[in-house]
């Protein structure tokens, strides 16, 4: 509950990837979750239609199992598969990408720079002239 008022609704996102087609993010009326209060709302007033809800058999069958991280075994990095990230060009303006990695770069940019130079940067936008002293940036 805390992460759901932290991240304004928020905290209940991975129900979104779990079942993409429900406009809900929190699946209890009484859930922190403000974009499903508005769309509901939206709904009332004729600005929405057509919502979609995941039947409860089907989320219950989702739901996670593990009660916390002492007994849900997380993948470590060595056993992790391969991300491939592909960004498709379009003739539409800018808008973004959607959820896609794209945070990922440049922690990964700077680790290859460090393990390259021995220059570990601190901060954006990369100084070329940092690395070519061989200083922290």
């Amino acid at each position: 509950m805390i992460t759901a008022f932290a991240t304004i609704g928020e905290g209940y996102h991975n129900f979104h990837h779990q079942f993409p087609m429900d406009y809900r993010n929190a699946i209890r009326w009484y859930q922190y979750d403000p974009t499903k209060w508005c769309i509901w709302l939206w709904k009332q007033v004729g600005l929405a239609s057509n919502l979609k809800t995941c039947r409860r058999s089907i989320i219950e069958k989702g739901r996670v199992q593990q009660s916390n991280f002492h007994d849900y075994r997380m993948l470590r990095i060595d056993q992790a598969p391969k991300i491939e990230i592909h960004v498709v060009k379009s003739g539409e303006p800018p808008g973004g990408i959607g959820e896609a990695g794209c945070n990922g770069g440049p922690p990964a940019l700077r680790n290859a720079i460090y393990a390259a130079t021995g220059v570990a940067l601190r901060r954006l936008p990369i100084d070329r002239a940092m690395i070519a002293a061989g200083k922290k940036a």
